[in-house]
């Protein structure tokens, strides 16, 4: 009678903890993760599919994110990169040729870049796309969200967000583009609240670098 009870009690919790799994409690948990961050260094492995040429691409490197808009991308394989940004310029710096792309951050983009709404906050990400939960390869360790645009959007179709099940942190993204490529990120380690100083989003050409100016971001 006691095992039936026990297992009884069992089921009955399992039960009670799936039912809470609704869009509005993942979402809120979500808030209790991130809203307090202030910065943000993950170290990740992105995999991109390039539609127009049929290939796919694999990249690692470190990522660093500062409210309420910089961000930094170290990438180190499969050769050194740098993209940085302090909020209003963007660098593409290339050491491998000595050359970097600059170029303005507009409002607009802003408004549709999905790291920048990640910095603001999950409500910014709310009101910008139509969140459900959908299901994935393993239901049981993660929870997969689909974010659609609420209004037309030049850059994507969709993107899915991982979650770990047991603590509701990001572990990947799928970002689908309209021009049919696709962006994997997946982070490996991640910390929060590191400190980072202004002055890292900034970017100084090298001496003897050719630097070109791109068209506002």
């Amino acid at each position: 009678m006691k095992k039936i009870i026990l297992i009884f009690l069992i089921c009955y919790v399992n039960f009670a903890f799936a039912s809470e799994l609704t869009v509005n409690f993942v979402l809120k948990n979500l808030h209790k993760n991130y809203d307090n961050v202030t910065s943000f260094k993950a170290e990740f492995k992105q995999i991109s599919f390039f539609k127009s040429v049929n290939s796919v691409q694999e990249f690692k490197g470190t990522l660093y994110l500062k409210k309420p808009d910089k961000m930094r991308w170290d990438y180190t394989f499969p050769e050194t990169q740098l993209i940085v940004s302090n909020g209003e310029k963007i660098w593409y710096y290339y050491p491998k040729d000595n050359q970097v792309n600059v170029g303005n951050i507009s409002k607009n983009n802003k408004e549709k870049n999905l790291i920048f709404m990640l910095l603001d906050g999950i409500t910014k990400v709310e009101k910008q796309f139509d969140i459900t939960m959908v299901k994935g390869k393993n239901n049981k360790d993660y929870i997969y969200l689909q974010l659609l645009p609420k209004k037309p959007n030049t850059l994507f179709d969709k993107i899915i967000i991982t979650l770990y099940r047991k603590n509701f942190k990001i572990a990947k993204s799928y970002i689908f583009y309209l021009t049919g490529d696709i962006s994997k990120l997946i982070f490996l380690k991640t910390y929060l609240n590191v400190k980072l100083s202004n002055a890292f989003f900034n970017f100084k050409p090298p001496a003897g670098c050719e630097v070109f100016q791109m068209p506002s971001y």
